[in-house]
């Protein structure tokens, strides 16, 4: 089953594309690592999910890493200096998902270039673990922005599935 003719793997390495190339663009980082094993990062970590409609399919594109990893990757979007004050959950849950927001933006537009319409949904934070059924087919990596490690994840729904 694929959707636009890409396969849920395929749609996980335009994600992980998206994702160095804003890492790198957005919030300077020095270094973007991808490990293409899915590390099944523990359940306590939090994150943020947006939901990408293609055609009659839907799918969702997650960052998943450590209460540190949300931090980190908060001050580096937002430009914080390391003496500033940490940042607040407000702050925290705005800024990852504007960062898995840029992502989808990024992987809209690269797959408008390939003739792919795609739908982008606003952004949800999670703690915890997401728990997916037969009905979701999921891929995911491990990537490493700097010093943070993080899970990049594509859920994409089954509507065929029992």
């Amino acid at each position: 089953m694929k959707n636009g003719g890409l396969s849920t793997e395929q749609w996980l390495t335009v994600a992980l594309e998206a994702l160095k190339d804003s890492a790198l663009g957005s919030f300077a980082a020095e270094g973007v690592f991808v490990t293409p094993e899915d590390s099944a990062l523990a359940a306590e970590h939090s994150g943020a999910y947006v939901p990408l409609m293609a055609g009659d399919e839907s799918m969702q594109v997650g960052l998943l890493t450590s209460e540190a990893g949300c931090e980190a990757l908060t001050r580096a979007l937002l430009a914080m200096e390391p003496d500033e004050a940490a940042p607040g959950l407000e702050d925290v849950v705005d800024a990852v998902g504007e960062i898995v927001n840029i992502v989808a933006g990024v992987m809209q537009r690269q797959l408008a270039e390939e003739g792919l319409f795609v739908e982008i949904g606003l952004p949800i934070f999670v703690e915890g673990h997401v728990v997916h059924t037969e009905r979701h087919e999921r891929s995911a990596a491990t990537i490493e922005i700097d010093a943070t490690r993080a899970e990049v994840i594509m859920l994409r729904h089954n509507s065929g599935a029992a």
